[in-house]
């Protein structure tokens, strides 16, 4: 009697975590745009030091967790390598200075002051 009380014990944990991680996972998600870039900043303090703002296709429009128009690439490395997130924002910078767009992919799962996190950048033609 005591191993089936056990039994249900387990089997009532091992759903309960899978619903907690199906959950999180569901909470967070990933979107992509793809737009020229009309403005970038760097700043030492805040928004995970270099964003890029993209008035033509707003990131909140994708994934409503993020805040308006701007993208960090978290230079500061609090969520991504600090050379990749160097090398993303290079990518952007590209685009701003050649008048080029760009396909980003982000998360709203990380963010800075509300500024959805790049994980992709890719420069197209």
């Amino acid at each position: 009697m005591k191993h089936l009380s056990l039994f249900k014990k387990l089997s009532a944990f091992a759903i309960a975590t899978t619903a907690a991680i199906a959950f999180n996972s569901a909470m967070a998600a990933t979107g992509t745009i793809t737009a020229p870039v009309d403005r970038i900043m760097f700043d030492n303090d805040l928004y995970g030091a270099c964003v890029a703002h993209f008035p033509a296709h707003n990131p909140k429009s994708v994934l409503p967790g993020c805040a308006d128009n701007w993208i960090t690439f978290d230079c500061d490395a609090q969520f991504n390598d600090e050379n990749k997130a160097y090398e993303m924002f290079s990518l952007v910078q590209m685009a701003f200075a050649l008048n080029k767009r760009v396909r980003i992919t982000f998360t709203d799962e990380q963010t800075h002051n509300g500024w959805c996190v790049a994980k992709r950048v890719q420069l197209l033609p």
